[in-house]
């Protein structure tokens, strides 16, 4: 059984995982907006997303929201219930890349 104040402890303690960028394409296939999703996960294996965008899709061939993106029903929502992505790093990878990166002397 896990110790309530370590669960706490990692409960509070999220992390940004990924940044993923999606683009709205209007009829004329030009880009009108974009929307960047921001992955967040915690040390109990939690998962949720913020997002935010510039622009939007509008006209008759486009009805996509934020949540309604391609981008977010195809790959995103699966994620946020539990399904495992390559591209997408863990809670657990995240301190470890960054201290790889500090010894690199680069930046995460």
């Amino acid at each position: 059984m896990m110790n309530p104040f370590k669960r706490r402890r990692l409960k509070k303690d999220w992390r940004l995982v990924k940044t993923v960028e999606g683009h709205f394409v209007n009829g004329e296939n030009e880009v009108s907006g974009r929307v960047y999703y921001y992955l967040y996960e915690n040390g109990l294996g939690e998962r949720k997303v913020d997002h935010e965008g510039t622009g939007y899709c509008s006209g008759p061939y486009c009805r996509e929201t934020r949540k309604q993106h391609r981008l977010y029903l195809g790959r995103i929502r699966p994620w946020l219930d539990g399904a495992y992505d390559p591209e997408i790093p863990s809670y657990d990878t995240i301190k470890q890349k960054e201290f790889k990166d500090a010894l690199k002397g680069s930046k995460t």
